[in-house]
C-alpha cells in the first residue's frame, strides 16, 4: 500500500502530535482519528478521507469526504484470488 503513487507517508512530529491532542480534546475525536485529522490539516491536504468515523466536528477546518473506490470491489467470499484492493504493481509508475 505504501508504494501506491497516491499515498504519501509523513512523520508524526511534535507539532502534529500536540495539534492532534487539541483536536481530540476540543472536538471529541478518538486518538488515532485526531492524528489522522491533524496530519491532513497541517500538511495542507485538499480533503480528509474518512471511511468509518464521523468527522463533522472538524469539517470547518478541512473538507471531509468518503473515499471513492478506484475500481469495483470484489467480494471477500468465494475464490482464493478474490481481493478487495489493487496491488501496488497494478498502478503505472
Amino acid at each position: 500500500m505504501f508504494r501506491w503513487p497516491f499515498i504519501q507517508t509523513i512523520e508524526l512530529d511534535e507539532r502534529t502530535a500536540l495539534y492532534a491532542n487539541d483536536l481530540a480534546r476540543d472536538h471529541g475525536l478518538f486518538p488515532a482519528d485526531s492524528v489522522h485529522a491533524a496530519s491532513a490539516i497541517l500538511w495542507n491536504a485538499e480533503v480528509l478521507q474518512a471511511w468509518d468515523r464521523d468527522f463533522n466536528s472538524i469539517s470547518h477546518l478541512i473538507p471531509v469526504e468518503q473515499p471513492q473506490f478506484l475500481s469495483k470491489q470484489l467480494k471477500l467470499e468465494g475464490t482464493e484470488s478474490a481481493r478487495i484492493a489493487p496491488l501496488p504493481e497494478e498502478f503505472s509508475k
